[in-house]
């Protein structure tokens, strides 16, 4: 292990490492790329995504779900690798359900399965996946806030009958998901500036869910409670002061665009040149 440490940090280092002959050996070399820790292989798949390698990365991610399918971070890769590609094939969709055939019990592999899914159309599948995670992680406010998401969108199929029970299963799912998250915001993350983060996380989903059902007074008074949110989860200490200078929810921009495009429905178009100045 110290060796293959030693070989990656030369590699790293060494001023040669932009060429494409040292990105090959590293992602390419099978020999050295199967003997090395996880950690190392990781590190290989987001030095091809940043170098734009997105075919080699795809490719060395699509192994490492294979040789630990039960790895969040390795099927996030994944994803992440086929949100830059920026088109989902229906072989990884294929890839995914043959890893389910041999380990019925990776919940990433479970989840990564139903959001294809969805992607392609399937509800009846993407639910009937989302649920097989729910068997085991009943606790887990994504998946909940996934079976919320899919109860909504099937309310758009014209195969499903009842609309409005479909409607309530997703609000019912949604209301866990936020029972869940505050949960962790009381206990795991107290006193934390992770859980501003979160608690903006809950007011943009929020929202976002009165803008489906054509609330929009609701969704416009939700994003407003989310800005309003005080940074009271720092303390005066050097290293949380720089948090509070330095931390900016990824959230707040999407919060000012959703307020400026609500205000513009609601006919006040005073504000709106104020709110898109902060985008």
């Amino acid at each position: 292990k110290k060796l293959e440490s030693i070989v990656f940090i030369f590699i790293l280092k060494n001023k040669s490492f932009g060429k494409e002959r040292s990105l090959d050996f590293l992602i390419g070399n099978r020999l050295f790329f199967s003997h090395i820790s996880e950690l190392l292989k990781i590190c290989c798949i987001l030095i091809a995504i940043k170098k734009k390698k997105f075919e080699k990365a795809y490719k060395i991610s699509r192994i490492q779900c294979l040789l630990n399918p039960f790895c969040y971070i390795s099927w996030a890769l994944l994803t992440k690798v086929e949100n830059h590609i920026g088109i989902l094939t229906s072989k990884t969709l294929r890839y995914s359900l043959r890893i389910l055939l041999k380990y019925p019990t990776s919940i990433p592999a479970i989840i990564f399965t139903g959001n294809h899914c969805s992607v392609f159309g399937s509800f009846g599948y993407s639910i009937a996946e989302f649920f097989q995670a729910y068997r085991w992680r009943k606790d887990s406010p994504f998946v909940n806030f996934s079976i919320s998401l899919q109860y909504l969108n099937g309310s758009l199929n014209r195969k499903i009958k009842n609309i409005q029970f479909a409607i309530f299963l997703s609000l019912s799912f949604f209301s866990e998901y936020k029972r869940l998250r505050h949960f962790l915001i009381q206990t795991k993350f107290q006193r934390n500036f992770f859980s501003l983060e979160i608690e903006m996380e809950i007011f943009y989903n929020t929202s976002r869910l009165y803008l489906f059902l054509g609330i929009n007074f609701f969704a416009l008074k939700t994003f407003q409670k989310a800005l309003k949110k005080p940074f009271s989860y720092f303390s005066l200490t050097k290293k949380k002061r720089y948090f509070k200078k330095n931390f900016k929810p990824f959230l707040k921009k999407e919060i000012f665009f959703n307020i400026s495009i609500l205000l513009n429905i609601l006919g006040n178009t005073g504000l709106i040149d104020e709110f898109c100045a902060f985008l």
